[in-house]
């Protein structure tokens, strides 16, 4: 995708169609149980959106680690479902695998909203 920041103030089109062809469910954490784990609300289904995925390499005290991450962009315009809110702590599954939001941005096309980037691991 692109750089987002050299288009602030200025018009964009939506993302194009041929690349939000992949599927996730979003589950918002509605509190936590007694051993302090997160609880979801019921999975709402997510259509026409683009995800990357990346493992992330780092070098740990105790070794070498790493780390699935997904980015997801959602077009406000095409993806499915249009008026869906992200925040930051909520779930993503894809690909059989959960993933937790760790930022959640809503960028804007001049006044409006244009999509969503979430990075989640």
């Amino acid at each position: 995708m692109t750089d987002h920041a050299k288009y602030q103030g200025e018009s964009m089109t939506p993302i194009n169609s041929k690349f939000l062809k992949s599927t996730c469910t979003y589950s918002a954490v509605s509190g936590v149980d007694t051993y302090g784990k997160p609880t979801y609300l019921e999975s709402v289904s997510i259509s026409r959106v683009y995800i990357e995925e990346k493992r992330e390499r780092s070098n740990a005290d105790l070794g070498p680690e790493s780390k699935d991450i997904i980015k997801l962009w959602h077009d406000v315009r095409r993806s499915a479902p249009k008026d869906q809110v992200y925040s930051k702590g909520d779930k993503i599954t894809y690909s059989g695998r959960d993933y937790e939001i760790v930022s959640a941005l809503l960028l804007p096309n001049s006044s409006k909203a244009h999509h969503w980037e979430i990075s989640a691991r």
